[in-house]
């Protein structure tokens, strides 16, 4: 039984001790996409936030392209459910969001303080 308790206690002590060994990460940002456009046109985060774009317009592919993209990334990108992009560098990204295959352009941006 001693042991028991022993153990208990190491395992909880060690758990405590592996929290905060887990960095913190950095903050998100989410953009939904409908079949009507982008729900919010302009989106302001921090350097290093992510920005996820959600497909919420149902079945629909989504393309998303960037006027100049943000580092690496791509310019021109395709997802069917959502797609994250981490921003470590501060300024400003223009992208064109397009549902499906509609022709209207839905446009959007990053700032990045």
């Amino acid at each position: 039984m001693r042991m028991l308790v022993m153990l208990g206690m190491v395992l909880a002590v060690g758990g405590f001790a592996l929290i905060g060994l887990v960095p913190v990460d950095a903050d998100a940002a989410q953009v939904a996409i409908h079949s009507g456009g982008v729900k919010d046109q302009v989106t302001t985060i921090n350097t290093g936030d992510e920005v996820t774009w959600v497909n919420a317009a149902g079945s629909h592919v989504i393309h998303l392209d960037f006027e100049s993209p943000p580092e690496t990334h791509p310019y021109h990108m395709l997802f069917t459910t959502s797609t994250t992009l981490r921003f470590s560098r501060p300024g400003t990204y223009p992208y064109t969001v397009y549902v499906g295959a509609q022709a209207l352009a839905h446009r959007g941006k990053i700032v990045v303080k």
